[in-house]
């Protein structure tokens, strides 16, 4: 009796690790310093970093960039501060 409740012990103990260490693979290509919105500013629906909420639908604040060169763009800019290529 034991030894099979120390077998289903190992197996436990086994599958946790095995699911953390896929996490941390996970997280090592997480962009750690993108801003995201977890919650919405419609609903109040905690949203993981979605780019739209998952209860309403509301999308998301997410960060603009120059499709020419990928510079940030400020809000609301008519070209890019980096290239001058013209914001759509």
């Amino acid at each position: 009796m034991e030894v099979e409740g120390a077998y289903a012990s190992g197996k436990v103990y086994a599958a946790g690790e095995k699911a953390a260490n896929a996490r941390i693979v996970d997280g090592k290509h997480m962009d750690v310093k993108a801003r995201r919105q977890l919650v919405c500013p419609k609903c109040g629906a905690e949203t993981s970093g979605a780019k739209f909420c998952p209860e309403c639908g509301e999308k998301l604040a997410a960060e603009a960039h120059c499709t020419e060169c990928g510079a940030k763009l400020a809000d609301g800019p008519k070209f890019c501060a980096d290239c001058g290529t013209k914001v759509a």
